[in-house]
């Protein structure tokens, strides 16, 4: 096992015991199980009533999982966006249902989504920045369009945010 791989490894363990930390230990049961299960509805609530809690849980749940999306897709041996999307995915639907299992939280399908994105939006910043410095390792033009598309997804982040850090700063 090379130093780089073993770095990956012992970064992707203690990323997964923060992750367990967060989304479990340290949280009190719920009286009873709850599911949200409107599709983008924290998102639409966050707007509505410019709820503070509400919008920094939004980027809260984005910023759990960019590690992760960072972590697989570094190097040229990491993994596939789609293949790190769909992780993010699965690793998030068995969070959120063990939230639900255990009362030690709700389920959430905003949270997933959220999730989701943060891993995708890592992923594409490293696999761009990956094409990058390959285009010109090898002393050829990069792939652009394939850079700007991967790295969208952290793109839409950022003005998602930006506006609505400024819609709720607005009085």
């Amino acid at each position: 096992m090379t130093a780089l791989r073993f770095l990956r490894l012992l970064l992707l363990l203690l990323y997964f015991a923060l992750l367990l930390t967060v989304t479990f230990l340290g949280r009190e049961q719920e009286p009873e199980r709850m599911a949200w299960l409107s599709l983008f509805g924290s998102f639409r609530r966050a707007w509505d009533e410019r709820h503070d809690f509400i919008f920094w849980g939004i980027v809260a749940n984005f910023m759990m999982m960019l590690p992760l999306g960072i972590l697989l897709g570094w190097g040229r041996r990491g993994l596939s966006f789609w293949k790190v999307t769909l992780l993010a995915a699965v690793i998030s639907l068995c969070i959120e249902c063990t939230q639900y299992m255990t009362r030690l939280g709700y389920f959430d399908v905003d949270d997933i989504c959220t999730n989701v994105w943060g891993a995708a939006a890592g992923c594409g910043f490293c696999r761009s920045m990956n094409e990058l410095s390959e285009g010109i390792r090898k002393a050829r033009n990069p792939k652009w369009i394939r850079i700007f598309a991967q790295i969208l997804p952290f793109a839409l982040f950022l003005v998602f945010f930006g506006y609505f850090l400024i819609r709720m700063r607005q009085t």
